[in-house]
């Protein structure tokens, strides 16, 4: 879990912000700006990212973190993989 300074462009500004990418989420951390909102665009490194969640850290409207699912696809376990002929009942013992 790293942060990593770059810049987005985000209401037709460009600022400087840390961005984390962990898991299924992005954070992305700026300096508080007004009239950002939950399903607003923000750019990063040309690619473009919408906003899920938006927290004013600590109420004190110096500081929004900007959450992001990710798009990429995340392969889940699909159950058991043992064919039924390799299992065996307690009868079959």
């Amino acid at each position: 879990m790293t942060w990593e300074n770059t810049e987005i462009v985000i209401a037709d500004a460009t600022m400087k912000c840390s961005i984390n990418r962990s898991g299924d989420k992005t954070r992305v951390q700026i300096p508080f700006m007004e009239g950002i909102s939950v399903g607003d665009e923000i750019s990063v490194n040309g690619k473009k990212l919408t906003i899920n969640n938006l927290i004013n850290v600590g109420g004190r409207n110096e500081t929004l973190t900007l959450e992001i699912l990710n798009d990429k696809s995340i392969q889940r376990r699909t159950g058991n993989k043992a064919r039924k002929s390799d299992i065996q009942d307690e009868d079959d013992s």
